[in-house]
């Protein structure tokens, strides 16, 4: 398999993963404002407490939208930066740990 070819599956690799970091993404921001609104959840990111609970639809919407520019800008950068595919890994490996909360406090309800 020559360069081109490899280089072309892991492209293909690497939109899967960001279209699964978006697709996790919007489950937590749903997740995050329906369990608050419930109150059976509380924030726990402490930046975020704040704007969640007086606003968790449009702060939800300011998350997936800002997860969204952090994903243009590590696409955009993938070929120039070396850290780049390393940065993709840890925010997926922080949005998976987000779900699994939110999954055990779905499961425990």
């Amino acid at each position: 398999m020559d360069r081109y070819n490899i280089y072309a599956a892991n492209n293909r690799i690497q939109h899967l993963i960001f279209i699964f970091i978006l697709t996790i993404t919007v489950m937590d921001a749903v997740c995050t404002a329906a369990g608050i609104r419930l109150g059976v959840i509380a924030e726990g990111n402490p930046l975020m407490a704040a704007p969640m609970y007086a606003a968790p639809g449009i702060t939800a919407a300011a998350v997936c939208a800002g997860t969204a520019a952090l994903l243009a800008l590590i696409w955009r950068l993938r070929r120039r930066a070396p850290w780049a595919g390393a940065a993709l890994l840890s925010v997926l490996a922080v949005k998976l740990g987000v779900v699994g909360l939110h999954l055990y406090w779905i499961l425990a309800l």
